[in-house]
């Protein structure tokens, strides 16, 4: 059965919110490789873009796990939970 680990990026310098699920072990180092691409994309606007660069755009980003579970479709829980924060494109 495979564990899905579902986690939030927040930083205390926006309300923005990025809500994430990983079959990684370590949910902190799909985190940090997601800032690792970040890192990449501000040399090379040609690189993949994805919504948590958002968050890591304002710093002081942490990482939290909000819960393991075998149902891959529990994501959506969170991201109603928190629909008014949710990093969206072309958001201000």
């Amino acid at each position: 059965m495979t564990i899905y680990k579902i986690y939030k990026i927040t930083s205390p310098n926006t309300e923005k919110v990025f809500i994430g699920l990983t079959k990684t072990k370590c949910y902190k180092t799909q985190a940090q490789k997601y800032y690792n691409y970040y890192l990449k994309w501000l040399k090379d606007n040609n690189y993949v873009y994805s919504l948590s660069y958002e968050i890591f755009k304002v710093k002081n980003w942490e990482i939290t796990l909000l819960e393991e579970t075998n149902d891959k479709k529990r994501k959506d829980f969170y991201k109603r939970e928190y629909e008014p924060y949710l990093v969206r494109l072309n958001q201000n």
